[in-house]
């Protein structure tokens, strides 16, 4: 039976069981429905219609004999085949037990990766030349493919049957496989069609499931009734109007938006998406000044403990003098004082708790909670977001990101938000100027920061690692700073990572900003939210590690200031087009295009499939749309009382998924 436990499977033992239940894999059921990630195609291929890299198999014949060579820290082989009329070369890295197995003028097949210009072939694996063309599925999960197979071969022995989850009228409008097609093509394909048929039969139901998920979701933001709040105007012009600066027109509109929201009979579920530095924060306060007006309590959940001590301090800045009660609450403070906080929130004596993940711990209470706010809320998982929202009782939220959703995402994946956008920056802001250069250009790294420190600014080096790395190239801590404390022997530096306890990083930031260091060296422990005035240059060693985001957030260190600032990416490949579209625009909105075009949306789920083959937006956006399509129609149908078993299997399948993760 599905229902029966995998241990019971034939060559499943307790070790190979551990690790199927890791991954959620219980029954044989979980094991059938596990689908391959992708697939390996070892189907020979004509060598002489090939005009691009690509990986491939083809059967040629040894036509020299096997040399050894060595490259870098790896060894191997190298020898020629001719294959169709054509010469390759054949390069198997570790691989010498080969220089027994093969023998010249002999025929072989070969499987590996090749380069089209130079007809090379760096080979992963052989085969005789009795060879026959298979497709091999490819697993995400810590057991040999060939296990999985044989596991998945010994349940079909019981010819197990599953009942359709798509309606009929959908197979027959998208051509696609039945459940039951579907699941064994994804296991067993005969050829490459196979794959294509069962990849877009599982791309759809995957798409149209997230789109079903994303109307019930809409619908209950949408439906779900609240007491509005009052929205005490007078109070918050007042607030503004003490404001030691202008609030530019994105941050009033937002701000419009977000009082509307308060005010309603619906709850709010709105993301806030502005450029780094254009003042997301402080339209955070006054929301929760709002919410304070009107009887509320609130939170706000940051990533970060070094980003939560920031708004920590910016809430009391503004906030403390109309007597509003704000604690802090990460993993730095102690357990006593824990105590304490967990107490005065059950009992409603804190009106405002700023943190990070500790927000979430199952022992808080918050007492009539009305508005929760996560920053950068990318950075967290659903389950997280919602366990802080659930602490409320039909609780307003509102998310916050720097990193803006590219517009074709916007209008599918976020679909059941409401957006509000700041694309204006404070007047007194400047362009950071970015330039691209070699990373081992030391001597124009370090006029650069000496030219800022004889100014009195500070700056800081960003690197990818904290201790040396497997991966050639990368500069870690260290290395950064003895390259530069060598040839800087005036400047002041301070060092920073994530792998440094809390009350140490908090120590050298707050050094950091009494500018007693003039250059920090950092991990991206300092990405989000870190604001030092006096910061006017970052470099960032090996830029083409990270995404564009990920680099327009470091830069978004600097330039918080009426200054000229700069930008350095340091990169040990040449001229990159990523790096270029940096130096090109400081606009968040088109770097996020930019990075969506060249990089995908990852994983537009939100949490990893393991079902989910080979996803990719870009691509499957016509598939989207048609499963976008149906999944509205469905849900609407589901309200008037049709569907109701598809609809309610896959919400409970989410939630499901959800206690899991």
């Amino acid at each position: 039976m599905l229902s029966d436990v995998v241990s019971n499977i034939s060559g499943v033992g307790p070790k190979i069981t551990k690790t199927l239940y890791d991954a959620n894999i219980r029954t044989k059921n979980d094991l059938i429905l596990f689908m391959p990630i992708r697939y390996i195609n070892y189907e020979i291929e004509d060598i002489s219609k090939i005009d691009c890299d690509s990986t491939l198999t083809i059967r040629g014949t040894i036509c020299s004999s096997l040399a050894s060579i060595k490259l870098k820290s790896s060894t191997g082989l190298l020898f020629y085949i001719i294959s169709n009329n054509i010469k390759i070369k054949i390069l198997a890295f570790g691989m010498e037990y080969l220089r027994y197995k093969l023998k010249k003028n002999e025929e072989y097949v070969f499987f590996g990766a090749y380069k089209y210009q130079s007809k090379e072939l760096y080979i992963k694996s052989y085969f005789t030349s009795d060879f026959k063309n298979y497709i091999e599925p490819v697993y995400n999960i810590k057991i040999p493919n060939s296990y999985i197979m044989k596991f998945i071969s010994e349940i079909y022995k019981e010819r197990p049957y599953f009942k359709e989850t798509l309606p009929d009228d959908l197979l027959k409008k998208h051509n696609l496989l039945d459940i039951n097609s579907w699941i064994y093509k994804s296991h067993f394909p005969n050829d490459i069609e196979d794959t294509k048929e069962a990849i877009r039969r599982n791309k759809y139901e995957n798409y149209l499931k997230y789109n079903i998920r994303l109307n019930a979701l809409r619908y209950y933001y949408d439906t779900s009734k609240k007491k509005s709040k009052m929205i005490d105007y007078n109070k918050i012009n007042e607030f503004i109007n003490e404001l030691p600066y202008e609030l530019s027109s994105g941050q009033k509109n937002a701000i419009s938006d977000i009082l509307k929201d308060l005010n309603s009979n619906f709850l709010m579920n709105r993301l806030l998406q502005g450029d780094v530095g254009s003042g997301k924060t402080i339209v955070a306060l006054i929301a929760l000044y709002a919410n304070y007006l009107a009887g509320y309590k609130g939170a706000l959940m940051v990533p970060s403990e070094v980003l939560s001590v920031q708004h920590y301090n910016q809430a009391i800045k503004f906030l403390e003098k109309y007597k509003i009660r704000i604690v802090l609450l990460n993993s730095g403070v102690k357990e006593s004082q824990k105590k304490k906080i967990y107490s005065s929130l059950e009992n409603g004596e804190i009106d405002i708790v700023i943190g990070t993940q500790s927000l979430i711990n199952n022992d808080l209470i918050l007492n009539n909670l009305g508005l929760v706010i996560i920053d950068e809320q990318h950075k967290f998982g659903v389950v997280e977001r919602q366990k802080l929202i659930s602490k409320g009782i039909k609780c307003d939220a509102l998310f916050m990101t720097a990193t803006p959703i590219p517009r074709t995402l916007g209008i599918t994946k976020y679909a059941d938000l409401s957006i509000s956008t700041i694309d204006v920056m404070p007047s007194n802001r400047k362009k950071v100027l970015t330039r691209v250069c070699d990373i081992n250009d030391t001597e124009f790294i370090s006029k650069s920061i000496y030219k800022n420190v004889l100014k009195s600014h500070q700056v800081f080096v960003v690197v990818p690692v904290i201790n040396e790395s497997v991966i050639e190239g990368m500069v870690n801590i260290d290395e950064a700073y003895k390259r530069l404390s060598s040839v800087l022997p005036n400047v002041r530096f301070g060092l920073i990572h994530g792998g440094m306890k809390n009350n140490e990083k908090n120590e050298v930031m707050e050094k950091f900003k009494a500018h007693e260091f003039d250059c920090l060296i950092s991990t991206t422990v300092i990405e989000v939210g870190i604001d030092i005035s006096n910061a006017t240059l970052i470099i960032i060693y090996n830029a083409e590690r990270y995404g564009l985001a990920t680099l327009h957030q470091l830069r978004g260190r600097v330039g918080r200031n009426d200054l000229l600032c700069g930008c350095i990416l340091a990169t040990s490949m040449g001229d990159s087009e990523r790096l270029k579209i940096m130096e090109e625009t400081n606009d968040c909105f088109e770097l996020s295009e930019a990075d969506f075009n060249l990089r995908g949306p990852g994983d537009i789920l939100g949490s990893v499939q393991s079902g989910f083959l080979g996803a990719n937006f870009l691509k499957d956006i016509e598939i989207f749309k048609d499963a976008s399509a149906d999944a509205l129609e469905i849900y609407n149908r589901y309200i008037s009382g049709e569907y109701i078993e598809i609809v309610d299997t896959i919400i409970k399948e989410n939630d499901e998924n959800n206690k899991l993760n």
